[in-house]
């Protein structure tokens, strides 16, 4: 994975760190690398830390959100990264950062198992297949499943998940095509897109194609909106900015085009009362094709930290050997 060390910005918008790139997980019994490269050129020695998620997680994080934590005696406060995946599982790490934002350490802190309304774990399948993760000002976590489409509220992943107002119609979202982004508005609204349910209206109309479902709004005041992203793309993540607007992460897949995914910004503007039935589309801000490895990118958070807008980026390896689970970092300028 490449390391951009002198600083410039990607399309002047998004910079990639100084970054060590932190692998999440590697094949059974392997460790995960933590290599420094500018570009396919190795610099300084390389470190091969033992992979955190071998031993408590199945090889599959689809979400990720950054939390600023208070570590004050340190140059780069340490930040914890959450993590759910599609098996029902949720993980805890503190990553740390030296002062020109490369990763330094990723340690566990605690992981488990997602839980029903009464505290049991979530099985895998129909149930626990959890796909995105955001957490509202009160503390409080949610998350989104597919195949059963609904929301569940956490005031600790560990605990049980209570029931939360999903946008109505989420429930007649196609079996594995549901809620794959969801995001906490500063303001307190929430913006919901679905992978690939269609949006209303009529999809004979060309203007309707490829153009899916979303909300924005809260339990009770929920409004019908759509997402349209790239010919081809399908959003899979989304990420409040402070400044109230948002970034989208999209990806495109096919047999004989390969993968690759693209970061998308979504004005406070856009964002600010959308009337029902507007569909709002992304301003691209960079591709993650041809600049760093081709990997199924489906989690995207943003924090600020040290007086900056970080940007964390993490991908799925679908239970595949020949896939990674890595996580990359951006800063926002």
């Amino acid at each position: 994975m490449a390391t951009h060390g002198d600083g410039t910005r990607a399309d002047g918008r998004l910079t990639r760190c100084p970054i060590t790139p932190l692998s999440l997980a590697g094949e059974e019994g392997t460790r995960a690398s933590c290599r420094r490269r500018d570009f396919g050129t190795t610099h300084g020695r390389e470190r091969e830390p033992r992979n955190p998620l071998d031993a408590t997680l199945p090889r599959r994080s689809l979400f990720a959100t950054l939390i600023p934590t208070a570590c004050a005696a340190q140059p780069a406060p340490d930040l914890t990264l959450t993590a759910v995946t599609d098996t029902a599982r949720f993980a805890e790490f503190a990553l740390t950062l030296e002062a020109d934002l490369t990763p330094r350490a990723l340690t566990l802190k605690r992981a488990g198992h997602l839980g029903d309304g009464a505290g049991r774990p979530l099985p895998r399948g129909y149930a626990g297949d959890a796909e995105a993760l955001t957490r509202l000002q009160d503390g409080r976590w949610l998350v989104a499943f597919e195949r059963w489409h609904r929301i569940r509220a956490y005031r600790d992943l560990a605990g049980p998940g209570v029931p939360f107002d999903a946008p109505p119609g989420l429930d007649r979202a196609p079996g594995n095509r549901g809620l794959e982004a969801l995001t906490a508005l500063p303001d307190g609204r929430i913006l919901a897109i679905t992978e690939e349910m269609p949006a209303s209206g009529d999809p004979g109309r060309p203007e309707a194609r490829s153009t899916y479902a979303a909300w924005i709004g809260r339990p009770g005041a929920w409004r019908a909106i759509g997402w349209r992203p790239a010919p081809g793309h399908l959003a899979t993540d989304a990420a409040a900015l402070p400044d109230g607007g948002a970034l989208v992460l999209e990806r495109f897949f096919s047999l004989f085009g390969g993968i690759t995914a693209r970061i998308t910004r979504v004005s406070a503007a856009a964002l600010a009362d959308p009337a029902a039935g507007t569909i709002l589309e992304g301003e691209e801000l960079i591709r993650l094709d041809g600049v760093l490895p081709p990997e199924n990118y489906e989690g995207i958070a943003a924090t600020r930290h040290a007086g900056r807008t970080l940007v964390a980026v993490i991908s799925d390896d679908n239970e595949n050997a020949l896939q990674r689970t890595l996580l990359l970092l951006f800063e926002l300028r």
